[in-house]
């Protein structure tokens, strides 16, 4: 259990981040992966760590976040800036003449998103691309205007609109 002065974490098996600053801040839980138990510290101290029945189970791309001079409910919404979930372990990604499904395969896996697209039509589509320090939303508008496509960023998933490539 990780407890701060504003949350009770209690880890399910997963990875994530918690941020409890200064009272005039914002503080929040984020799921990188797994799943984890979030109560209000005083919802924790009045069942002393025996019950999760008032904790806010949260899955990967989840977060809770609070006002902390703000005594508010814990509701859990999807990562707005996922960023704040991108796997640090491999940033350079180099693609040289692979269809572009492997290129939002490998996205999916980095950042930890969901990437729902037409696998059909966007498998003919070839692509070469280099990446290093770009974020995930630099990644997604070049592979999109690389193969004619736009993409939009859902509550829980991306989704690219194509009409796919001629060879």
């Amino acid at each position: 259990m990780v407890t701060t002065a504003d949350f009770t974490t209690t880890v399910l098996g997963t990875s994530f981040r918690v941020r409890s600053s200064s009272p005039q801040q914002s503080a929040f839980v984020i799921v990188r992966s797994g799943k984890v138990a979030v109560q209000s510290r005083l919802s924790a101290e009045k069942t002393a760590g025996q019950s999760l029945t008032n904790a806010v189970l949260l899955i990967q791309n989840q977060q809770v976040m609070v006002q902390t001079q703000v005594s508010q409910p814990l509701i859990k919404t999807p990562v707005q800036d996922v960023e704040l979930v991108s796997n640090e372990v491999n940033k350079e990604q180099v693609f040289e003449d692979v269809a572009v499904t492997t290129v939002f395969d490998a996205l999916e896996k980095q950042y930890g998103v969901a990437i729902q697209y037409d696998r059909i039509i966007l498998g003919k589509c070839l692509v070469n691309t280099a990446f290093n320090e770009e974020n995930l939303r630099e990644r997604l508008s070049a592979v999109c205007q690389a193969i004619g496509a736009t993409y939009q960023v859902g509550d829980e998933q991306i989704r690219i609109y194509s009409s796919g490539c001629s060879l």
